[in-house]
């Protein structure tokens, strides 16, 4: 028999002993660090759903271009869209250069000022206009990035070729030269879904009962002319332009452009523009019908969010920002949420028939016979926006009627509604139509008694 002495039979049953302790505590602390791990992860998730600036939304950097690259030149910058885009920028950390008509108009820049108070990244301002000669050449020096936003809105110019078409262009083209000549990495070029849609060829399968597949961006506004339809018609040949220029220059930054539909959100000012101005029109009760209008409708945040992707990823071409089938909305869809949050207002309720929107159309610049052919294509296809959310893009506000409410919301808070009815001219027009019918009826049916009585007595 093998004997040990006690000395010896100690010191393997205590090393025995610590090896198992040791093995104890780094089991212990593997399952603290994951544990921890697993906390924060979840701690950050939901500080994430309530925030703007997370990890994996405004925070995410992208794969192309990132704040540490250079300076990015945001064109018309004081835009509702616009706006919004230059906050992402400035809360990612970018160096923005703004361009603008007027950099003295503090009205128009005070919100954009605030914002760069606010927010890590800085914002210049730099004078521009799209009726000059190369607007952009000196902004874009030393800059690695645009977004080119800026593009006339004007819908009641007499000469339309003059004022939009040519302008929309140029400006454009002007834009993608001051890139080029600038070594740009990435360009965006804001278009728009009317220059996507309509397509006479789904307007015809659609009349004729047949089935007719989502817009996609394959598709081109082949309907709109500078006599009909001329802001589409420039949204359309701008963009054309650019894809040209991409194709016979071919400068050295990957484009791309974007395409949405109805924006509605927050406003950031006073000054209500672009797709907004529905909103306004129901708050104010400009009118005492709802046109029976319909689009798909996005949030101007993620229309801001998807520029900011596409400007930031390895990513090109176009893309079209639209959500789900609940995004599809009616006018009168519209006035029943804005009615449903703020009941005191005087929004109407009562959608007017198509004829009453003709005569709108023409007491009121703001309704064209465009809009009023589009009107009459209701519902019609939806917009398919899976090309984008294919590219890695994650839509932040999916639910449309608190981008409706906050719309409205900000709107009160800047005290462009106020609760009273502002009835614009146009409307007493449409209100007395009934009454000069019925007085008209009346006057008929009167002249036919008399006449019938008269020619009895002879």
């Amino acid at each position: 028999m093998l004997l040990v002495s006690p000395s010896l039979r100690f010191s393997f049953c205590f090393s025995l002993r610590l090896v198992r302790l040791v093995r104890l505590a780094l089991v212990w602390c593997l399952q603290t660090v994951l544990l921890l791990g697993f906390l924060t992860h979840f701690t950050n998730q939901a500080e994430c759903s309530s925030s703007s600036a997370c990890p994996g939304l405004l925070d995410k950097m992208g794969d192309f271009l990132s704040p540490a690259d250079g300076c990015v030149v945001l064109t018309g910058a004081t835009g509702f869209v616009a706006g919004h885009i230059a906050e992402i920028l400035l809360e990612k950390g970018y160096e923005v250069r703004g361009t603008v008509r007027d950099p003295s108009n503090e009205g128009k820049l005070a919100h954009l000022k605030a914002l760069d108070a606010r927010l890590p990244g800085t914002i210049s301002f730099h004078k521009a206009d799209l009726s000059s000669d190369d607007p952009f050449t000196e902004v874009a020096k030393g800059c690695v990035g645009m977004l080119h936003v800026a593009s006339p809105a004007v819908f009641d110019a007499k000469d339309p070729e003059e004022a939009i078409l040519k302008p929309a262009i140029a400006g454009t083209n002007s834009a993608l030269r001051a890139a080029a000549a600038a070594n740009m990495k990435s360009v965006v070029v804001t278009s728009s879904v009317a220059a996507v849609r309509p397509v006479q060829a789904k307007w015809d399968a659609e009349a004729a009962g047949e089935p007719v597949s989502k817009y996609t961006e394959e598709d081109w506004n082949d309907v709109a002319t500078l006599d009909f339809g001329a802001y589409p018609t420039s949204k359309r040949e701008a963009e054309r332009a650019a894809h040209r220029f991409v194709e016979e220059q071919k400068p050295g930054f990957k484009f791309g452009t974007i395409h949405f539909p109805f924006a509605f959100g927050p406003q950031q000012n006073s000054r209500v523009t672009s797709s907004n101005n529905y909103i306004s029109h129901l708050l104010l009760g400009e009118v005492p019908f709802v046109v029976p209008l319909c689009s798909d409708i996005v949030d101007v945040r993620d229309v801001a969010g998807a520029h900011v992707h596409v400007l930031e990823n390895d990513v090109s071409g176009r893309f079209i920002v639209a959500n789900d089938e609940e995004h599809f909305m009616y006018m009168s869809d519209i006035a029943a949420s804005l009615k449903k949050n703020f009941p005191g207002f005087p929004i109407p309720s009562v959608t007017i028939p198509m004829p009453a929107l003709e005569i709108l159309a023409v007491v009121d610049d703001r309704i064209s016979s465009y809009e009023v052919e589009l009107a009459r294509h209701c519902p019609g296809p939806r917009f398919d926006g899976s090309r984008l959310r294919d590219s890695g893009y994650v839509f932040q506000h999916t639910d449309v009627h608190e981008t409706i409410r906050e719309a409205g919301q900000s709107m009160i808070d800047f005290k462009v509604a106020d609760g009273n009815r502002h009835l614009i001219p146009a409307a007493y027009v449409l209100i007395a139509i009934p009454f000069i019918v019925a007085g008209l009826l009346l006057w008929i049916i009167s002249r036919c008694f008399f006449s019938g009585k008269k020619v009895k007595q002879n």
